[in-house]
């Protein structure tokens, strides 16, 4: 959801309550005053109306449905997320044609992950209604060890798959049978109750069961292929962090930001190796932490959803696109100065106090390697290019010069080559350990730390 939401609307779910430490009499009442009102509230009972019962709501406005914010500018996109699982999620419009994609789309994947590759054991599909116009399409399954870029493919094509070869009619008939009988069920009615009051607080058209169970019949092959094309146009897949996506016309999602600053910039101390090549920019509109050349965050004071403060000085800012920016004033030159500055330019009724950290909290993370070790790595390096550029050179002569003749010792070219495949793997393995004990990894899309947490 952050992905897709940032950190707004509909991905709050996904943070925790950090505001509530800061809550106030005053504050609750003046919220229970719009949102507890006559106007914005349904009851809905299952059973008989309770004898004198009465609902003393002072008279109000209807509070609507958040407007859906947006973290990816472009879909199709994609991201990286941990662990094995791939997930597909789509928003289309709220109809039974998209609740009839739904089933089609948990068929295929049973067929084929599950019966016929046995690749993963419960892939699912999921129907959800966002709010009065919009629904959203949930896939996702879990690999067996060893299958993460089958399931990954299978997820990916999923769609396409029901556009170019359309729904199984067997299981659309089944579909339809299935809600057609349920017409009977005594249940229906006491859920469609429950509906009825959800959809007249979103602003939903309402809808009698009747109405629900005769519109499958408008449901046909045509219908569902339509619906798939919607959801492929609107598609967000999560992939596994070690199986990136490599698709014509789908990108991947922004992990990190754009937004330029100018200002004063900061340094890690020098007592902290395993921050090297870190900095900060405070700027007078926010706070930018430059990772590599190319790989940046930033926190506005204009988007930023909340700033997290501790009472040791740590700060971790939330920007409204789900970006996080971390810092632990120790670690920084000027630290002090560092979070005096964040404190001055961001609202302070953006600021969620934390309670103190246990004692040892936010210790460093590894060393890197010593630097003997680091120049024996830049030497090899070193030989193994010469190696291979030497190699090269005297391959294309050996090819277009009459007569010569390989030297032995480029034997050793294949070994080089291999080597430096090898050294690269490491370096960037060694890269992206620090950085995940950093909290940098992952914090371009984070819903924070827990209370539990350090």
């Amino acid at each position: 959801m952050i992905w897709r939401y940032g950190a707004a609307t509909y991905a709050l779910p996904a943070y925790e309550e950090f505001g509530l430490s800061r809550a106030s009499e005053e504050s609750l009442t003046a919220w229970v005053s719009t949102r507890f009102t006559a106007d914005n509230a349904v009851l809905s009972l299952s059973g008989n109306l309770p004898p004198g019962l009465a609902l003393h709501l002072a008279d109000g406005s209807r509070s609507p449905a958040p407007v859906a914010s947006s973290a990816c500018p472009e879909l199709p996109a994609w991201f990286e997320g941990p662990g094995g699982t791939t997930a597909l999620m789509a928003n289309l419009p709220r109809s039974m044609d998209a609740l009839a994609l739904c089933r089609v789309a948990e068929s295929e994947l049973l067929s084929s992950l599950r019966y016929t590759m046995a690749a993963s054991y419960s892939p699912q599909a999921v129907h959800t209604l966002r709010d009065a116009t919009t629904a959203t399409l949930l896939c996702l399954a879990e690999p067996m060890r060893g299958q993460e870029v089958q399931v990954r493919n299978e997820l990916v094509e999923l769609l396409d798959r029901v556009i170019d070869r359309g729904p199984d009619e067997a299981v659309l008939k089944a579909w339809r049978s299935q809600i057609q009988a349920s017409a009977a069920d005594p249940a229906l009615r006491r859920g469609f109750l429950h509906s009825r009051a959800w959809d007249t607080l979103v602003g939903a058209a309402p809808q009698t069961p009747e109405e629900w169970v005769q519109a499958t019949e408008l449901v046909s092959y045509a219908t569902v292929v339509d619906a798939a094309r919607v959801a492929a146009r609107d598609v967000l897949y999560r992939v596994p962090s070690s199986r990136p996506l490599s698709r014509r016309g789908i990108v991947q999602a922004p992990q990190w930001s754009s937004t330029s600053m100018t200002g004063p910039e900061y340094y890690p101390r020098p007592e902290v190796p395993q921050m090297r090549g870190l900095s900060l920019v405070l700027g007078a509109e926010g706070v930018r932490l430059r990772v590599t050349e190319k790989e940046r965050l930033a926190v506005t004071n204009r988007a930023c959803a909340a700033v997290l403060a501790w009472p040791d000085g740590r700060r971790l800012l939330i920007g409204t696109d789900g970006m996080t920016i971390n810092i632990e004033p120790k670690y920084w030159i000027k630290g002090g100065d560092i979070v005096s500055h964040i404190d001055a330019i961001f609202p302070h009724d953006l600021r969620a106090p934390i309670p103190a950290r246990p004692p040892g909290a936010g210790g460093l993370p590894p060393r890197p390697p010593e630097p003997s070790r680091r120049w024996a790595t830049v030497g090899g390096l070193a030989v193994a290019w010469a190696l291979l550029i030497a190699g090269t050179v005297h391959t294309v002569a050996t090819l277009t010069v009459p007569g010569s003749q390989p030297l032995p010792p480029l034997g050793l070219v294949p070994f080089a080559a291999w080597w430096l495949v090898r050294a690269s793997r490491g370096n960037l393995r060694a890269l992206r350990r620090t950085r995940a004990s950093l909290g940098l990894v992952g914090l371009p899309r984070s819903a924070g730390p827990r209370r539990s947490q350090p």
